[in-house]
C-alpha cells in the first residue's frame, strides 16, 4: 500500500513552511537589533563577550 498525499495538503506544507521561514528571519532580524543596540551603546553581548576599548594585543 503506497501513501498518497491529499492535494489540500501541499497548499497547507507550503503555507506552514512560508510561516516557519517568516519566523526564522524575525528572530534573525530580532537578534541583529539587539547586536546594533549593544554596538551603539558599547555594551558587552549577551553572548559573554566584552566590547572592545581597543586592538586585540599582539600574540
Amino acid at each position: 500500500m503506497t501513501d498518497q498525499a491529499h492535494p489540500g495538503n501541499d497548499d497547507a506544507l507550503q503555507a506552514s513552511q512560508e510561516a516557519i521561514d517568516e519566523a526564522k528571519a524575525a528572530a534573525a532580524d530580532a537578534g541583529h537589533a539587539d547586536e546594533r543596540a549593544a554596538a551603539e551603546e558599547d555594551l558587552p553581548l549577551e553572548s559573554g563577550s566584552a566590547a572592545a576599548d581597543g586592538p586585540a594585543p599582539a600574540a
